[in-house]
């Protein structure tokens, strides 16, 4: 297997490659390739392996979690009441067999834990930054995941606030 993703993409499969993708480094976490507690292949060199298996040309999507409030605080608050799993790092975020066992692991984060991973508050330029590090990597497009109930207030911000800053 050459890199990350290995020469077993289909360029012109009905998969979808961003499929094709996850299931690779899926099968390269389960042979032992990609191990717990270890570096995973940064954005930029997934997208190196993207391009040589065949992605050159072709979109890359990266997505940014947030959660945009009045305060940093607030943010923390609503992300670990909508969004514990953001908090749940490692196998634990992907291998709970039931609902009920993620809600259980929910219970024992804290919102600093899920700030963790996703952006909290107010601040246009974390925002930002966080946006541009996926631009860095080689990503032409990023999605932002905005947790929380006050979308409106949050499409303002980033149209008033964060957008002009990219």
């Amino acid at each position: 297997m050459d890199g990350i993703l290995g020469n077993v993409i289909e360029r012109d499969g009905a998969r979808p490659l961003y499929l094709q993708v996850a299931n690779l480094i899926q099968e390269r976490i389960e042979a032992g390739d990609l191990l717990p507690d270890r570096p995973i292949p940064s954005e930029k060199q997934l997208v190196q392996e993207f391009d040589g298996a065949g992605g050159s040309g072709k979109p890359r999507y990266g997505q940014v979690t947030v959660c945009y409030a009045e305060s940093e605080e607030e943010a923390k608050k609503t992300a670990l009441e909508i969004w514990p799993n953001g908090g749940m790092s490692g196998p634990i975020g992907q291998e709970l067999a039931i609902p009920s066992h993620y809600e259980a692991v929910a219970e024992l984060l804290t919102a600093d834990q899920v700030a963790e991973t996703v952006i909290c508050g107010p601040d246009p330029q974390r925002h930002a930054e966080a946006i541009r590090e996926y631009e860095q990597a080689g990503f032409d497009h990023v999605w932002v995941h905005q947790v929380g109930r006050d979308q409106e207030s949050f499409l303002r911000f980033y149209a008033e606030q964060v957008l002009p800053e990219l």
